[in-house]
């Protein structure tokens, strides 16, 4: 027993020591990959991780992603056999926009933090029944199983809401008239303040492709578009030829 004791003991030390290890080692820019990252349980195998392709490395929770030159990374990654091809992500740039973000926060801080909006199409749709009106009951015994409908106690059988109250992060803020979610463009925000800088540059923006955004020499990011709902709040880029 004293023996298993001890060797837990080493074991659980040991462990400690290689995530101290592996957080000192960490460079601004590895901190920087793990913020685009998707929620732990709901992420594939192949994405759960900032993974490497040629000279970059990148993080995506689908919705964004971000890729870094590997020589500002100090932690070693891995390549998952079932990674996308990251190569193809990010478009080529078009254009030459100014992203200050502190006239981007300042416009998203005046959004209410929860607010009652209408809704249309997809975005109208119950979550609980997904847009069907009923839900389904199941009692399970040794021997059977029973089940039954119901109309959705959320939507009262409607399966559509003509409005719904929304966090700030849920809403949209929309560059030069299109739309991307708060809350992606929060994360993208802070990436940019923690790397030390007041500004980016858009460098390609429509409706059709994700908005490619380059902070510094070597570090880019990608961020899809939502065309569902109104922007909340509305920034005009300028051209960095102004």
């Amino acid at each position: 027993r004293i023996v298993t004791s001890c060797l837990r003991c080493r074991c659980y030390q040991s462990r400690s020591e290689q995530i101290i290890k592996y957080q000192r080692n960490m460079t601004k820019y590895d901190k920087i990959l793990k913020m685009f990252l998707g929620d732990y349980d709901e992420t594939p195998k192949s994405i759960e991780s900032p993974r490497p392709q040629d000279n970059y490395i990148y993080a995506t929770d689908t919705r964004g992603c971000i890729r870094v030159n590997r020589e500002l990374c100090e932690v070693k990654y891995f390549p998952h056999d079932n990674q996308p091809n990251f190569n193809r992500v990010f478009p080529t740039p078009e254009c030459s926009l100014i992203l200050n973000i502190e006239e981007v926060a300042s416009a998203i801080k005046k959004v209410p933090e929860m607010e009652k909006v209408a809704v249309y199409g997809k975005e109208a749709e119950c979550e609980e029944c997904g847009g069907t009106g009923s839900v389904t009951w199941r009692y399970e015994t040794d021997d059977d199983e029973y089940e039954r409908d119901f109309d959705c106690p959320v939507c009262d059988g409607r399966g559509k809401f003509t409005h719904k109250n929304l966090k700030r992060e849920q809403r949209n803020i929309s560059f030069n008239g299109v739309n991307f979610f708060i809350g992606q463009i929060m994360t993208i925000v802070d990436a940019i303040h923690q790397l030390g800088h007041k500004t980016a540059t858009v460098e390609r923006l429509n409706t059709q492709y994700s908005m490619l955004i380059n902070v510094e020499q070597g570090v880019d990011i990608v961020v899809m578009p939502n065309l569902l709902e109104s922007s909340a709040c509305d920034i005009k880029l300028k051209s960095s030829e102004e």
